[in-house]
């Protein structure tokens, strides 16, 4: 997922992430899809 955005450092992009979104990108990757496709509610929930 990293290298798609130009990310060469994946620890880089995972504290990128985790920073942005306020969830670690392992925990984002195991939400139900339709978690994150509503815009109403937070992918961290």
């Amino acid at each position: 997922m990293a290298e798609r955005w130009g990310f060469t450092n994946p620890t880089h992009f995972s504290r990128l992430f985790r920073a942005t979104y306020g969830i670690p990108l392992r925990d984002y990757r195991h939400l139900p899809p339709i978690v994150c496709a509503n815009r109403q509610q937070s992918c961290a929930e």
